[in-house]
C-alpha cells in the first residue's frame, strides 16, 4: 500500500506537477553499473516509474510542518538571498572534490560567508537546543539510478545507522537530516512509505526474531526480499530545494537519473522540523 504511514510536508509554493512517482515494486540489484558494483543482497526500485494520481498525492501530503519529524518527510527551499550567493560562488559547476577545494581557496571570503548564512538557515529548522552535525558538501557523478555509494559499491535501498540505535528506539530518539540540492539538475529521494517499526509489524516470516534482534540492514533485506511488489515512492527535489527526511527510520536511496552534470549536495544531520 502506498502512502500509508510516511507522509510529506511541502513548502507552500511548491508545485506538485511531476513531483511524485511510484515504482512497480523492487528487484535485486546486482552486477556492474556505471563503473561500480552493488553490495551483495542489494535491492533497487523496479521500473517503469508512474506518476502518482491526484488521490495518491492528497493521501501522501500533510499540511503541518510540526508533524512527527522521525516518521515524515519535508520538502523545503533555501531563501533567495542564499540561493543567489551559491550561484555567485559557482558551486553548481564543481565536478570533483579537488575542484571544490580549489573553489574554497579562490573564493575564500565568499565561501565562508555563504557557509555562515547556510548555518543560520539550517538552525531555523532545529528543534529545541539540538546541535547541527554537518556531514558537509558531497560531490557525486550525475545520471545515476541509485546514488548512494559506500566503500566503492552501490548501497541500493538502505537505512542509515549513524545513531546506532536499536530498532525499537529509532522512532523515539533518532535524528533526521537535511539534504540540499546545489546542482544544476533535479535529483530524487526514493523511499518506502513505512517506518522501521511498521516494516517489522508487516513482516510475515516464520519464527520472526524479536524486533531488537534485528539491525536495520537485515530488517530492510527481509522486508524487500519478501515484498517485491511493494512500490517505492520517488520525490523530485529541484535545484536549491532540500528534503528533510528520517533516513534512520525509512528504507531510502537517492537518484540523479537525467542529470547532465555532477550532483552537488550539502547534508546536515540533527533534529529538524519539516518546514518553517
Amino acid at each position: 500500500m502506498l502512502n500509508k504511514y510516511v507522509k510529506v510536508f511541502c513548502y507552500p509554493e511548491a508545485s506538485m506537477a511531476n513531483r511524485f512517482y511510484k515504482s512497480c515494486g523492487v528487484e535485486v540489484a546486482e552486477g556492474l553499473y556505471k563503473n561500480y558494483y552493488y553490495n551483495d543482497y542489494s535491492f533497487k526500485a523496479s521500473k517503469p516509474w508512474q506518476p502518482l494520481d491526484s488521490s495518491e498525492i492528497n493521501n501522501l501530503l500533510i499540511d503541518s510542518s510540526n508533524s512527527n519529524y522521525r516518521n515524515n518527510i519535508g520538502l523545503t527551499k533555501i531563501p533567495n538571498g542564499l540561493k543567489h550567493s551559491f550561484i555567485k560562488l559557482g558551486i553548481s559547476n564543481v565536478n570533483s572534490y579537488e575542484e571544490l577545494t580549489l573553489l574554497r581557496k579562490q573564493k575564500d571570503v565568499l565561501f565562508k560567508d555563504v557557509v555562515a548564512n547556510l548555518g543560520d538557515f539550517l538552525s531555523d529548522y532545529l528543534i529545541s537546543d539540538n546541535d547541527l552535525e554537518a556531514v558537509g558538501f558531497l560531490v557525486k557523478r550525475g545520471d545515476i539510478e541509485t546514488a548512494t555509494i559506500g566503500k566503492g559499491k552501490y548501497a541500493g535501498l538502505h537505512v542509515d545507522s549513524w545513531d546506532d540505535l536499536q530498532i525499537s528506539k529509532v522512532g523515539a530518539s533518532a535524528a533526521n537530516r537535511i539534504s540540499i540540492n546545489l546542482g544544476n539538475y533535479d535529483r530524487y529521494l526514493l523511499f518506502i512509505d513505512l517506518t522501521l517499526e511498521e516494516i517489522y509489524k508487516n513482516l510475515e516470516l516464520k519464527n520472526k526474531p524479536e524486533i531488537d534482534e534485528y539491525n536495520s540492514t537485515r530488517l530492510a533485506y527481509d522486508f524487500l526480499s519478501t515484498n517485491t511488489q511493494y512500490p517505492v515512492c520517488k520525490l523530485r527535489v529541484k535545484p536549491y530545494e532540500a528534503y528533510i527526511a528520517p533516513t534512520e527510520n525509512i528504507i531510502h536511496d537517492g537518484s540523479t537519473v537525467g542529470s547532465k552534470s555532477s550532483d552537488i549536495t550539502f547534508i546536515t544531520r540533527g533534529h529538524f522540523k519539516l518546514g518553517l
